[in-house]
């Protein structure tokens, strides 16, 4: 019997704090690459658990979606080296995977592939933020339909120090300089959160208010920048989708 092939999505979070109003990570991924057109089967893999394919079910993989996690990348959780090193065993060697990286996903890659991942110096990045495309070609090419900038969601205190070798940075901002990279036909990540929703953020936000991890002025701050810039997610998931489906 054939299987159809299918896009996994590798849960990182169970992020019980916004399921059950916003779904959990793993559904909004879910839904914004259903959103963008993405036409495959979409099966989760709970790999705090040790869920990981089988090498049968790796053959019938199109892409793999990592998702954000409150997890630190660069901590040496159990679960947290199993993935790394089934990256390296199962997945960063194959031709026919294509491996996508959101947040923590980004950093787990990055750190799979021997680059450094650690706590930014500079802060927290917590809302809508400018991120200047780098000016590769290829770089201009799989992000034509931006202007030299997009926008996007943050949440993130933790940071991928290099680029990996093989890989190119796809852009800046104030505050983190690998805001993703790209191996074309195998890599994509974001450091940001195109899946997130306003919503979401100012959820959020009011968590890590309430938690102490955040000053009153800090929220205050990054709920007037949400506000009053536009969240390119939508468009961020038809790239993702459409380097998905580029086979």
């Amino acid at each position: 019997m054939t299987i159809s092939t299918h896009v996994a999505i590798f849960i990182t979070d169970y992020s019980e704090f916004c399921a059950d109003k916003h779904g959990t990570f793993a559904e909004l991924s879910a839904k914004l690459l259903k959103n963008s057109g993405l036409q495959e089967e979409i099966r989760c893999y709970d790999v705090i658990k040790s869920q990981f394919p089988t090498d049968d079910e790796l053959k019938d993989i199109k892409a793999i979606w990592i998702t954000g996690s409150r997890s630190d990348a660069f901590a040496d959780e159990p679960w947290i080296l199993n993935l790394k090193t089934f990256l390296q065993d199962k997945v960063l060697s194959r031709e026919d995977i294509r491996l996508v990286g959101i947040c923590f996903g980004h950093q787990i890659i990055a750190r799979s592939l021997g680059s450094k991942v650690g706590r930014n110096d500079k802060g927290w990045e917590l809302t809508v933020e400018p991120v200047t495309i780098n000016q590769d070609e290829e770089i201009q090419e799989l992000l034509k339909d931006f202007q030299g900038q997009f926008n996007i969601l943050e949440s993130h205190q933790d940071i991928v120090y290099e680029t990996p070798k093989g890989c190119k940075n796809i852009g800046s901002s104030k505050r983190t300089e690998s805001q993703g990279f790209y191996k074309k036909d195998k890599i994509l990540t974001f450091q940001g959160h195109p899946e997130f929703t306003k919503s979401f953020t100012e959820d959020a936000l009011e968590m890590k208010l309430k938690d102490g991890k955040i000053t009153q002025d800090a929220y205050e701050d990054a709920i007037n920048v949400l506000n009053n810039n536009e969240h390119h997610g939508s468009k961020i998931g038809e790239v993702i989708v459409n380097f998905i489906q580029s086979v």
